[in-house]
C-alpha cells in the first residue's frame, strides 16, 4: 500500500462518524407499477453455507438453492457486471495496474489504491435500486461491517415498499462478503438468520397489502473458502528466475503486479514479447496451481504442474464450442476426460464439469482475458487452494480486522455462489444465464407507463 493510501485510510477512519439514518437507496417513485419480484444480491455467499442453512430449517420459503458458478476471477466486479448484463469495469478490481499509461521510466502504473474501494462505484452498484451511496457510506460498511449489515436489512424493507415504477426491484448488500473475510462462517450464518427473518416478513407484509405473493430471488456473485489464506511467494521466486517486480515496465524481464486485496488470483503484466516466458515462470512458483496467457481471441494456453504441463484451450464463440487439448505432460485441471472425442458445446461442458474441483475451468480462464476486464493482463494465475496474492500493508490490517476467508480462484468452494427463488425451482447458472430467469431488460430504468398500484 502506498503511503498516501495509508494516510487517507487512517484520516478517514478518524474523521468519519456513522449516521445510520442516511442509509441510501435511489429516491423511490411514488407511482407506476408495484414490484412483483425482489432480487436480493448478497455479495460472497458460499453455496455450501447456504445449503447448511436450508438443511437447518432456514429459508423455508425458498426452493432448494442452486449454484451460481462465478467466472474467473471469482470476485465481485466482473461477476456482478455480467449477472446484470453490463460491460466489464476498467479492471478486475477497483484498483488495478493500467498498462496503457506511458511513464517517465517505462509503460504502465497503478490506478487507484485501498481508498478506491469506497471512492469508486461500479456500474452495477450505481444502477441498483437499493445500495450504498457515496464514499462515507462505503467507508462505514468497512469500519462497522456487522452493524451496518443489520441496518441495511431494515432500510431495505422500508424502501422496497416505497418503490414504484418497475416489476423487479434490485438490491445489493456488500457487507456479507466482508463479514466472511473478517468474521468467519459462524457470524455469517447468524446474519443469514436475520436475512431469512426479514425476507419472510417482507413476503407476509406484501401478501397482506396486495393479496398476492412476492417472489424473492436471492443471488450471490461468488463463493468463499473459510480458511486463512497464506501468501504466494511470487516476488522472491520471480527474482530467483531473473525477473523483477517493478512499478512500471521498462525491460523484457520486468513484471508489474498490483492488487489492493487478499485474493486467490493474480493478474500480471509484462512486455508483450515476454508473455509466454512469464507464464512459464509463474507456473514454477511454489503454491501456484496454473498460469494462463492469451494466444489469440479464441485460444489460451494453460501452464501447470511446475511448468511441466501445457494445455491448449480453444473457444469458438460463433459455434459456442470449446476444446481442451493437453500438449505436454499431465492434465493440471483434470478436464481432458470430457474432450476425448473432440470439442464440446459450451453448455454441455458446463453441465458435465459442474461438480469438479475446478468447474467449467477452461471457459472461465478464457473469459478472464476476453470478458471480465477492459484492462487485459499478459498472464493470469490461479494459486493452489489456501493461498492468496496480496500486499504486505493489507496483511498487517488483517491482523486487526481478522482474515477468515478468501476467494478469487478456480476452486469450486470459491466459485460457487447461490441462486434461489421463493416461487420457482432454479437451475445452476453462469453469470450470463441470469437474464434467462430474471428480467434485467429494464434494470436501472423506471417504467412509468403503467400507473396501477397493484402488482
Amino acid at each position: 500500500m502506498r503511503l498516501s493510501d495509508k494516510i487517507s485510510y487512517v484520516a478517514l477512519i478518524m474523521c468519519t462518524s456513522l449516521s445510520l439514518s442516511s442509509c441510501t437507496t435511489k429516491e423511490p417513485m411514488l407511482d407506476g407499477p408495484v414490484p412483483k419480484t425482489l432480487v436480493l444480491g448478497l455479495d460472497g455467499i458460499p453455496l455450501r453455507t447456504f445449503q447448511k442453512m436450508q438443511d437447518g430449517g432456514y429459508f423455508r420459503t425458498f426452493n432448494p438453492v442452486a449454484p451460481m458458478v462465478a467466472s474467473f476471477p471469482s470476485i465481485s466486479d466482473p461477476n456482478w457486471s455480467r449477472l446484470y448484463g453490463l460491460p466489464p469495469e476498467r479492471g478486475y478490481t477497483k484498483a488495478y495496474f493500467d498498462p496503457t499509461v506511458k511513464t517517465r521510466n517505462g509503460q504502465g502504473r497503478e490506478d487507484g489504491g485501498l481508498t478506491s474501494h469506497f471512492k469508486r462505484h461500479p456500474k452495477y452498484d450505481l444502477m441498483s435500486d437499493f445500495r450504498l451511496d457515496g464514499a462515507w457510506e462505503h467507508l462505514s460498511m468497512l469500519i462497522w461491517t456487522e452493524t451496518t449489515a443489520y441496518y441495511w436489512l431494515e432500510a431495505l424493507e422500508r424502501d422496497f415498499f416505497k418503490f414504484r415504477g418497475r416489476d423487479t426491484y434490485f438490491a445489493i448488500i456488500i457487507n456479507s462478503d466482508i463479514m466472511t473475510h473478517t468474521l468467519g462462517e459462524k457470524r455469517l450464518m447468524q446474519y443469514l438468520e436475520k436475512v431469512d427473518q426479514h425476507t419472510e416478513r417482507l413476503q407476509r407484509r406484501y401478501k397482506e397489502m396486495y393479496g398476492q405473493d412476492l417472489e424473492v430471488i436471492m443471488v450471490s456473485d461468488h463463493g468463499n473458502s473459510f480458511l486463512y489464506g497464506e501468501d504466494v511467494p511470487y516476488e522472491e521466486s520471480l527474482n530467483k528466475q531473473g525477473w523483477k517486480v517493478r512499478a512500471t515496465i521498462a525491460g523484457p524481464r520486468d513484471v508489474a503486479f498490483y492488487v489492493p486485496e487478499m485474493l486467490s488470483f493474480g493478474a500480471f503484466y509484462c512486455q508483450p514479447g515476454s508473455t509466454r516466458d512469464l507464464a512459464q515462470a509463474m507456473a514454477q512458483i511454489p503454491h501456484v496451481n496454473v498460469s494462463a496467457y492469451l494466444v489469440s481471441p479464441s485460444e489460451i494456453r494453460i501452464i501447470g504442474l511446475g511448468a511441466q504441463s501445457e494445455v491448449q484451450v480453444t473457444v469458438d464463440e460463433a459455434k459456442q464450442t470449446v476444446n481442451y487439448k493437453v500438449l505436454r505432460g499431465q492434465d493440471p485441471l483434470n478436464q481432458a476426460t470430457y474432450f476425448k472425442k473432440g470439442p464440446l458445446s459450451i453448455d454441455k461442458y458446463f453441465v458435465l464439469s459442474l461438480k469438479d474441483t475446478y468447474p467449467y475451468a477452461a471457459v472461465r480462464l478464457w473469459e478472464a482475458f476476453t470478458k471480465n476486464s477492459q484492462t487485459k493482463p499478459q498472464v493470469v494465475v490461479d494459486p493452489s487452494y489456501g493461498y492468496v496474492f496480496g500486499n504486505k500493508a493489507l496483511r498487517l490490517i488483517t491482523e486487526f480486522r481478522g482474515f477468515a476467508s478468501t476467494h478469487g480462484s478456480l476452486h469450486h468452494e470459491q466459485t460457487m455462489g447461490i441462486f434461489a427463488s421463493t416461487r420457482r425451482s432454479l437451475p445452476a447458472i453462469r453469470p450470463d444465464d441470469f437474464k434467462n430467469h430474471v428480467s434485467v431488460r429494464n434494470y436501472g430504468k423506471i417504467v412509468t407507463s403503467t400507473m396501477s398500484r397493484n402488482p
